[in-house]
C-alpha cells in the first residue's frame, strides 16, 4: 500500500479466527506494516465476521471510531 504512510487517520483490520481465505499470520503481517495499526480478532469466526459475527465487529469499529 504505497500511499498507507500518508493516511493519518489510522487502520482497523478484523479477522475472523478461523479464515480459510486470508491466514492470520498475513492478516498480522500487513497490520504490523501499516502505520497506527490494530488488529482484531474474531473468536469462531470465518471470513465475513462483520455477517456471521457482527457484535463482535461492531463493537472493534465503534472502539476504533472513538479513538479518531
Amino acid at each position: 500500500m504505497p500511499n498507507a504512510p500518508g493516511f493519518a487517520g489510522g487502520w482497523l483490520l478484523v479477522h475472523g479466527e478461523l479464515d480459510n481465505a486470508i491466514d492470520l499470520q498475513r492478516a498480522q503481517a500487513m497490520a504490523d506494516g501499516l502505520p497506527r495499526a490494530s488488529m482484531v480478532v474474531v473468536p469462531g469466526a470465518g471470513h465475513a465476521s462483520n455477517l456471521t459475527h457482527p457484535e463482535p465487529v461492531n463493537a472493534a469499529l465503534a472502539a476504533f471510531l472513538a479513538r479518531l
